[in-house]
């Protein structure tokens, strides 16, 4: 999967390098992606978006969406149970925010 400046993310065939699903939601750049398992993914949106949204890969659907206190989002983690988000921007800071239903 790939995200970029024009909001959309793409998620890639690995084997023919073809688009399969444009997923769109975010108001700002996306600038991180982590997939929680074959059907789930994070993404985070830079500011003033900043938001956190969990797809549904099955369906192309945002299933969950966090608004972030993280003015610079630039990076994202997940905990080894994929329940939290660690999250991050230019502050000394680490978020942390619940991703589990």
């Amino acid at each position: 999967a790939s995200g970029a400046q024009d909001t959309d993310i793409i998620v890639w065939d690995v084997t023919s390098y073809e688009p399969v699903q444009h997923l769109k939601g975010h108001t700002s750049p996306v600038c991180g992606l982590k997939f929680l398992d074959k059907d789930l993914l994070l993404s985070a949106g830079y500011q003033p978006d900043c938001s956190l949204r969990v797809w549904d890969l099955k369906v192309g659907d945002c299933v969950q969406q966090v608004l972030t206190a993280v003015k610079d989002l630039n990076c994202i983690g997940v905990d080894p149970a994929q329940r939290r988000c660690i999250c991050g921007g230019r502050g000394k800071d680490l978020h942390v925010y619940n991703i589990e239903d």
